[in-house]
């Protein structure tokens, strides 16, 4: 996986960790493309 891509993804989790609380889920999902 492209880094920099890999590093939006985690920046993404954790903006969505700090307003929803489901940080991991959320990951989860982006990561396989369900986001």
């Amino acid at each position: 996986m492209d880094k920099s891509l890999f590093n939006s993804l985690i920046d993404i989790s954790k903006s969505e960790a700090s307003q929803s609380g489901k940080g991991q889920f959320n990951f989860g999902e982006s990561k396989m493309g369900i986001n």
